[in-house]
């Protein structure tokens, strides 16, 4: 959190004009005053600030990840711990960049349903902020907010076809496409988000179904069809 909130120093605020350079590199030689922005940070880290957490995502995990590193060693070179500390960033503080496709009603009101109070429903969805306080309500061993972004993908795929019937999340799971082959592409990631994945059947979670009965969205579309068939 603490990099992010660095990184913004040095490119929103700049471009904003909210402080000079000058005012910027004392900032962050004062720990006291950093601290202060910090903590203003840490109110609005997940408002506006969607390119900030994917240049993040990018330069730990992304195809940036080898170019961020070795601009690292050419800037500092011989200081290996500053690059462990880099690589070894807890991934569960950085946030869900954000993207429209979260804001998808199929998927939100019906996948997020079982962990989000729709008596009080905001107005105006804000998904990152909205994941991780699903994330700190729930906590599932292994998985960080930004993962969700994966539904840039998935979103426009499955939810906005209503491939509901086939989504992993359905209350038939995966069953009628995963055709367990080893080496083989998993059919399952393929269809839901376009990724090539070869297939690995032992201990799989998609096999086992543990997404599986999640969404009820399948009876939404269920509900569309037969009014639809109806008015034919």
């Amino acid at each position: 959190m603490k990099v992010a909130c660095v990184l913004h120093l040095l490119s929103y605020t700049l471009k904003n004009k909210k402080e000079n350079s000058n005012e910027i590199l004392e900032i962050l030689k004062d720990e006291g005053k950093f601290n202060k922005k910090f903590e203003e940070f840490k109110r609005t880290s997940t408002e506006r600030k969607k390119r900030l957490w994917c240049c993040i995502r990018d330069y730990k995990k992304g195809l940036y990840n080898r170019i961020f590193n070795e601009a690292i060693k050419e800037v500092v070179p011989g200081d290996d711990k500053l690059l462990k500390t880099w690589n070894n960033l807890p991934m569960d503080q950085i946030e869900l960049p954000g993207d429209v496709w979260n804001n998808s009603p199929l998927f939100r009101d019906n996948l997020l349903a079982n962990v989000l109070d729709f008596s009080n429903t905001p107005k105006s969805w804000k998904m990152p902020k909205i994941i991780r306080e699903v994330y700190k309500k729930e906590e599932v061993q292994g998985f960080y907010p930004e993962q969700f972004d994966v539904t840039f993908d998935f979103v426009p795929r499955m939810c906005n076809k209503k491939l509901c019937d086939v989504c992993l999340f359905g209350k038939n799971g995966a069953e009628s496409i995963c055709i367990p082959t080893k080496d083989k592409y998993c059919p399952v990631v393929l269809v839901s988000c376009g990724y090539r994945a070869k297939c690995k059947k032992e201990n799989c979670p998609v096999k086992e179904g543990i997404s599986k009965g999640i969404c009820n969205g399948i009876e939404i579309c269920e509900e569309e069809e037969e009014e639809e068939n109806e008015e034919i």
